[in-house]
């Protein structure tokens, strides 16, 4: 994808979580869960998921583009960057699931610790 530059990118990423973070609070101020059925919450989710690597995306090119200006590294390439921000994207899913099904304890929290970081490990070593 050579047309896409870092900052079309960038830009696209922090549109998609402005737009998924308006109709967020657009669902959550409209609706109930019970009125939007399962559908509306399927669509909350994903909208949460959408929210947060997105956001995500953008962070970690700010960064990428920090450590280049200032330390001299090289710069993370999108592709690895989007790797590592859908995988800590799912964080906040899958710890309203957990919230959701009342097992908020210690034991989930650091079981989804352990989740989220096996993931990074096969991700970023699939990627290297």
């Amino acid at each position: 994808m050579k047309f896409l530059s870092f900052k079309s990118l960038n830009s696209g990423a922090g549109a998609a979580a402005a737009v998924s973070f308006v109709l967020l609070v657009l669902i959550w101020h409209l609706s109930t869960p019970i009125s939007s059925g399962p559908i509306g919450i399927l669509a909350v989710f994903t909208l949460i998921y959408i929210f947060f690597t997105s956001l995500l995306f953008v962070i970690t090119g700010v960064w990428s583009l920090l450590m280049r200006r200032m330390a001299g590294r090289p710069s993370m390439t999108s592709r690895r960057r989007y790797y590592i921000s859908s995988v800590v994207g799912f964080l906040p899913v899958l710890y309203l699931t957990l919230l959701s099904m009342g097992g908020a304890s210690i034991w989930g929290v650091i079981l989804i610790a352990c989740f989220i970081s096996l993931m990074l490990f096969y991700v970023l070593r699939r990627s290297a």
